[in-house]
Parts: C-alpha cells; sequence; structure tokens
C-alpha cells in the first residue's frame, strides 16, 4: 500500500506536465508557422523514447537492482525537465534546438514513466502471489496521471488565453521540484529482492521465450495491428481551431473532458469488467472506437451541423466516450502482460510491451503523415480531410473482424488453492528457465 501510495503522488504530479501540452501544439502551429505534416512528423519523432522504453528499462533494471532505490532516478529527471521547460519558457527557441530541447524532456519523463511500472509490477505480482488471482495495479498509476493531466489541461488552456506560450511552459517548469520534494520526502520501501544473477545472453534468451509464447504473440500482433491505424491528430486540431474556430480554451475543454471520461473508465474497468474475458473485451471496444471514428468523419463532411448538432457538444461528448472506451480497451492487456513479466526483468519486460504498444503508436503517425502529405492536405485546404479518415475507419474495421479470429492470452487464477498455486509456478518457470 506504501508504494502504491508513493506511485500515485509521482504519477500525480507527472500528470501536471500537462500544462504545456497545448502550448507544445500552438508553438509549433502559431510561433514555428509548421504544416500539419510537418507537425504530425515531428509528433513521431518525439515519441521515439516512448517507443524505445525496453532498451531505457534494462539500463533501468540494473540501476534499480543495484541501488535498490528509484529515487536518485525521480530527482535526476526533474531537474532535467525543470531546466529544459524554464530554457522554452524564457526564450524565444527556433526550430530545431526546440525540438531537441523538447525530445530530452520526453526522454526524462519516459524514464519516470518506466519507474513508476516497474514499482507497479513488482507490487502486482506480489500480491497475486498472496491472494492467488492475477491483480492489475497499473490502474493506480494511470488514474492518478489522468487526474493531474486533467488539471493541467484545464489551467494549461487557459494559461494560453490570459497570458502566453512562455507562461505556460514556465509555470510547468515548477512542477518538477513537487517531484523532487515527493520523492526526498516520502519513505520509500524495499520491495526489490535479491534475484538469481542473469547473463546478459541468458536475459535475451528469458525475454525471446516470453515474447514466443503463442498466445502472448498473438495478443502483441493485434495491438500493432491496432495501433498502427493512421493517426491524424495535428490535422485534426487544424479542422477544430481553422474549420470551427474553436479557441485554445475549448481545447482545453476537449482535453478535460476525455481526462474525466478516461477516470471513469479506469474505475469501471477496476470495479466491474476485471473478470471480463480480455479477448471479448478488446475486440468490443475496438469496434466501438470504429463506431467513434466514424461519427466524427461525419462531423468533418458537415452532417452533424446538417442537423442541428452544435460541433462543440458534439466533439466534446466524442471525446469523452472514445477516451472511455480506449481506457477499456488497454486495461485488459496490461493485466494480462504483468501476469507473464519474470523476475529480475520486471522493467526490461514490463518495458518490452509497452515499448512495441508505443513503436506501432508512433508509426501510426508516420502513416498519418503520408496520407495528408498524399492527398495534399494543409493548413489551408482541408477538404480532403474526410477521404483520410475514411481510409482509417477501412482499415480498423478490417482489423477487428481479424482480432474476432485470433487466440490471445487470457490467464486467470480464480482462488487461492493448491492447484492454482502449481499453475502459477509453472506460468513464472516458463518465462525464467533459460536452458
Amino acid at each position: 500500500e506504501s508504494i502504491n501510495f508513493y506511485v500515485a503522488v509521482q504519477a500525480f504530479l507527472q500528470g501536471l506536465f500537462n500544462l504545456c501540452s497545448l502550448a507544445v501544439f500552438m508553438y509549433q502551429k502559431e510561433q514555428l508557422k509548421l504544416e500539419p505534416s510537418v507537425i504530425q512528423m515531428a509528433s513521431g519523432i518525439l515519441a521515439i523514447p516512448w517507443s524505445v522504453k525496453p532498451v531505457i528499462g534494462y539500463f533501468l533494471d540494473q540501476f534499480l537492482q543495484r541501488f535498490k532505490s528509484a529515487k536518485p532516478v525521480f530527482i535526476a529527471t526533474s531537474v532535467c525537465i525543470m531546466i529544459l521547460y524554464s530554457l522554452v519558457g524564457h526564450f524565444t527557441i527556433p526550430t530545431v534546438p526546440f525540438y531537441i530541447l523538447y525530445f530530452l524532456a520526453v526522454t526524462c519523463v519516459v524514464t519516470q514513466n518506466i519507474v513508476a511500472e516497474y514499482l507497479l509490477c513488482l507490487t502486482t505480482q506480489q500480491e497475486s502471489r498472496e491472494t492467488g488471482t492475477v491483480k492489475n495495479n497499473f490502474p493506480i498509476y494511470f488514474g492518478f496521471r489522468a487526474t493531474g493531466g486533467l488539471i493541467g489541461t484545464f489551467f494549461g488552456g487557459r494559461i494560453i488565453n490570459s497570458y502566453s506560450l512562455g507562461t505556460a511552459f514556465y509555470i510547468t517548469s515548477f512542477v518538477p521540484a513537487l517531484i523532487i520534494i515527493s520523492a526526498m520526502v516520502h519513505q520509500e520501501p524495499n520491495l526489490v529482492e535479491e534475484k538469481e544473477h542473469r547473463s546478459f545472453k541468458e536475459e535475451v534468451k528469458v525475454i525471446g521465450k516470453l515474447i514466443f509464447q503463442k498466445e502472448l504473440l498473438m495478443l502483441i500482433i493485434c495491438v500493432v495491428l491496432v495501433n498502427i491505424s493512421p493517426n491524424y491528430d495535428s490535422t485534426t486540431t487544424f479542422f477544430l481551431t481553422d474549420v470551427l474556430k474553436f479557441s485554445k480554451s475549448t481545447l482545453a475543454d476537449l482535453s478535460t473532458i476525455s481526462g474525466i471520461f478516461y477516470i471513469i473508465g479506469m474505475f469501471i474497468y477496476y470495479k466491474f469488467l476485471v473478470d471480463v474475458s480480455p479477448k471479448r473485451l478488446f475486440l468490443m471496444t475496438n469496434l466501438l472506437v470504429w463506431v467513434g471514428n466514424v461519427s466524427f468523419m461525419a462531423l468533418v463532411l458537415e452532417w452533424v451541423q446538417n442537423i442541428g448538432i452544435s460541433p462543440k457538444f458534439f466533439c466534446m461528448l466524442n471525446y469523452g466516450i472514445t477516451s472511455f472506451i480506449s481506457e477499456l480497451n488497454s486495461m485488459p492487456v496490461m493485466a494480462i502482460w504483468t501476469a507473464y513479466v519474470p523476475k529480475g526483468l520486471e522493467a526490461t519486460s514490463i518495458t518490452l510491451f509497452t515499448g512495441i504498444n508505443n513503436l506501432s503508436s508512433n508509426l501510426s503517425n508516420y502513416t498519418g503523415t503520408f496520407i495528408v502529405w498524399f492527398l495534399g492536405i494543409t493548413s489551408t485546404d482541408l477538404r480532403k480531410f474526410w477521404i483520410a479518415l475514411t481510409i482509417q475507419n477501412a482499415y480498423l474495421i478490417v482489423v477487428v473482424v481479424l482480432i474476432f479470429f485470433v487466440p490471445i492470452a487470457e490467464p486467470k487464477i480464480a482462488k487461492k488453492t493448491p492447484e492454482t498455486e502449481i499453475k502459477y509456478e509453472m506460468m513464472e518457470k516458463k518465462t525464467q528457465n533459460v536452458d
């Protein structure tokens, strides 16, 4: 409970970085005068640290196993973030230096994210062994981070409207100081047990066996296929601001609504849907995401406006429901993967899956960028945006049909009995034996 509280506090503070999330986009759009396709491509580049989480996770595994504390990581990365955001807040930064500074900031945030996942993975496995059920403590991290993000996005848009983009970055630079104070004040429990020493070659073999278990491999393939669906986030924002004339505070309100529904989705899953078949939940939520995407295309084609529905109201509802469904989509997948994580490689293993997940999501930025470029969509010509959305929706429905026929792992340990204990031990041995 103590470590969960510690992670919850850190997650909430990390969520406050959303104070400048809108400022980052608007800086590229208004200060740097970049086109939608360029911003979308840059988003893919800035997401690289999220895609290489397994590499960062491996080195963090070695560090945490040696020093038995996550505090130095939280403190060092927070100091770096504080400096980087202060620079952007105080000076007018040209395009290339801006992306370099923000890339470094993202890398530090990713490192903090990995440490939090590492700690939660330890508590999840510990509670699973004690209770005989497959636990999932990740809603703790994502829930509190979403709450912090909710507050950050709500006030971030209003800071930009009332002051300036630089002010948003400057205020955000104080958030890492709170993370440092939290890390120094909190008495961090030592959950790191002494593990059997493995050579690098043996660790690679363990990870290889983990990935190529049939059910897990199918799970990874399904997640990748869903994630590489073309992403048009930057183009969508241009559509909202330049066509629908949404203000910056309205964009912040959309993010706020998304955050509220995200938290609700997490609560619903944690309380009522933990025991639902992961494959069934994964399939149904992806189908509902497709429905949400199709409905947004109706907005782009002005069908929504023609029947008298307010675009702002429609977007609030669409963003909220899509965020709610997306949360229900991701949680069971994390629960499955965590159940198979081998001892001593917690950070490496959990970030391997999230890294694959992020890498495939990152690829969606590039596929989206190519389609936007190929169709000739620019900041002043969004007439073919509906075609790009049609391509996205056609691809996603094909993937949903394929998922229906794919076997996906569904590890469950209903009660703590001798039989289930043996089952759990066998599951662990599957991923730990290197001979």
